[in-house]
C-alpha cells in the first residue's frame, strides 16, 4: 500500500504537489476571507432582530437543509437517482446543511433585490446562516461514523 501511495505521489507534478498543498488553505481561509471583504457587511449586530434578518437565516439554515434532503429522498424514492451504499442519510443530512452556505451568490441577489435599507439587514442574516450552516455541517459530518471509507479517500486521492 505504501509503495502504491508513493508511487502516486511521485507521478504528481511540482505544480500540481503546491496546488494540493495550497488548496485548503485557499478553500477555506483566503477565498472566505475575499467573500467577506467585498460583502461590504458592517459589523454590527444592530439588525438582529429584524424580521428580514430572521427570515433570511431561517431560509439559509433551514429551508436549504430540508429541500436537499427532501428532494433527495423524493428522487430517490421515484427512482431518479440511486444512493450509493456507503452514503446514509445522516451524511446527506450534514451536506444538506452545508448547502446553507450560500455567500457569494445571496449576497449578489439581495443586493439586487432589497433596497439600501434593507440590505445591511439580508446580508446579516446570509452571513450569520452561512456561519452557522458551516459549523453545523461540519459538526454533524464529523458525529457520522466514517466505516466504510479508507484513510487514503479522507485525503482525497482516491487510488484506483
Amino acid at each position: 500500500m505504501q509503495v502504491a501511495e508513493i508511487a502516486a505521489r511521485e507521478t504528481l507534478s511540482p505544480v500540481e504537489r503546491l496546488e494540493m498543498a495550497l488548496h485548503p488553505w485557499v478553500g477555506f481561509v483566503i477565498m472566505p476571507l475575499f467573500a467577506f471583504a467585498n460583502a461590504g457587511l458592517p459589523l454590527s449586530f444592530a439588525h438582529l432582530g429584524n424580521s428580514l434578518t430572521v427570515a433570511v437565516f431561517v431560509g439559509f439554515a433551514l429551508g436549504k437543509p430540508i429541500g436537499v434532503l427532501t428532494f433527495s429522498w423524493l428522487a430517490v424514492r421515484t427512482g431518479i437517482a440511486m444512493r450509493p451504499p456507503d452514503l446514509d442519510w445522516r451524511m446527506m443530512a450534514g451536506g444538506g446543511i452545508l448547502a446553507g452556505i450560500g455567500f457569494t451568490m445571496a449576497l449578489f441577489i439581495a443586493d439586487l433585490a432589497f433596497t439600501d435599507s434593507l440590505i445591511d439587514s439580508a446580508k446579516l442574516g446570509i452571513f450569520l446562516a452561512s456561519v452557522f450552516s458551516a459549523g453545523a455541517g461540519v459538526a454533524v459530518l464529523m458525529w457520522v461514523p466514517t466505516a466504510g471509507i479508507t484513510a487514503t479517500e479522507t485525503r482525497g486521492q482516491r487510488l484506483g
